[in-house]
């Protein structure tokens, strides 16, 4: 399954910046910017939620059309 393999990379990203920079990304161009995440935006929608710098945000793939 595509999305949850993009959700995995998703969660796996903001992981790693929460324990290299101490906080959480506050977007998911942050991730595909600093982190090698790739998404096809013509295919996918991204649902990216931040709460708090210290908690994992609420992250959710869907597919288009």
């Amino acid at each position: 399954q595509e999305i949850s393999r993009i959700e995995s990379a998703l969660k796996s990203a903001a992981l790693n910046c929460y324990a290299m920079e101490g906080a959480y990304p506050d977007s998911v161009e942050y991730l595909i910017d600093n982190y090698g995440i790739i998404i096809d935006k013509t295919k996918y929608h991204v649902f990216y939620e931040v709460f708090a710098i210290n908690l994992m945000p609420d992250i959710r793939i869907y597919r288009k059309g």
